[in-house]
């Protein structure tokens, strides 16, 4: 039996072409089109796939900061080796010396953590320097001021140093300001019958003149109040001067 083909009629034949013509022109866009075919601004964000657009996709140096989301970039996606020094990070070179920064209020300042006040440490004194004939210690010096001795006088006219009005106050303190019992010399001048003598330590008198009766004496006080027997001289207003032995 023998079949006998049809001639196509023709919208069969148009509507087969236009169908060619449809698929040959997406093949051809897609091959002849380029960036320069595109205008520019066109293409927004919702027309790109998501996920499509790769580093080997974007020109080098094309990306500035400022399109950048602000602290969307960690660590872990920066080469720090490509990073320049922080901002007054050159104080820190020497951080490792820093035995307590907490205490590092202001480290701008400290320029140079090896010097105080300009003077390297090998102008001070360890502090279990022996030192030499050039220089005293505290101790040194307490002791060297303890020995001094600086007297005081009174007429006792007010109660001076705790003496009554008409004994001769002495009192006697060392360098360190502390009083002391020491021994001392002194002299009475006057219009009246002048007086002298010698005082110990302990408040008993060495030698004197006739009109000194005594002295009264509390130990461990620095205080000599000398008693009179007869006026000796005008102690209100007398002039004293002692004279330690």
């Amino acid at each position: 039996m023998r079949f006998r083909l049809r001639r196509p009629s023709p919208s069969l034949v148009i509507s087969c072409l236009a169908l060619f013509v449809a698929l040959s022109g997406v093949g051809y866009a897609a091959a002849t089109i380029g960036s320069g075919d595109i205008i520019n601004n066109s293409i927004k964000s919702k027309d790109i796939k998501n996920r499509t657009i790769r580093g080997k996709d974007i020109h080098n140096r094309t990306i500035t900061g400022k399109k950048i989301k602000l602290d969307s970039l960690g660590g872990s996606v920066i080469n720090e080796s490509t990073l320049g020094q922080v901002p007054n990070a050159a104080h820190a070179d020497n951080a490792d010396n820093a035995t307590n920064a907490t205490n590092a209020t202001n480290a701008t300042n400290a320029q140079d953590s090896k010097t105080l006040d300009g003077l390297d440490s090998t102008a001070f004194a360890l502090a279990g320097h022996n030192h030499d004939s050039r220089y005293y210690t505290q101790g040194q010096v307490n002791s060297f001021l303890s020995g001094m001795r600086f007297p005081e006088t009174g007429n006792g006219v007010g109660g001076n140093f705790g003496c009554q009005s008409s004994e001769l106050g002495v009192r006697i303190a060392n360098g360190l300001g502390t009083f002391v019992d020491d021994r001392f010399t002194f002299q009475v001048q006057g219009s009246a019958a002048q007086a002298w003598g010698q005082i110990r330590s302990d408040g008993s008198i060495r030698s004197s003149s006739a009109n000194v009766s005594g002295v009264a004496h509390t130990a461990g006080t620095g205080v000599y109040c000398v008693q009179f027997s007869a006026p000796a001289g005008d102690l209100e207003g007398a002039v004293v001067s002692l004279h330690l032995n």
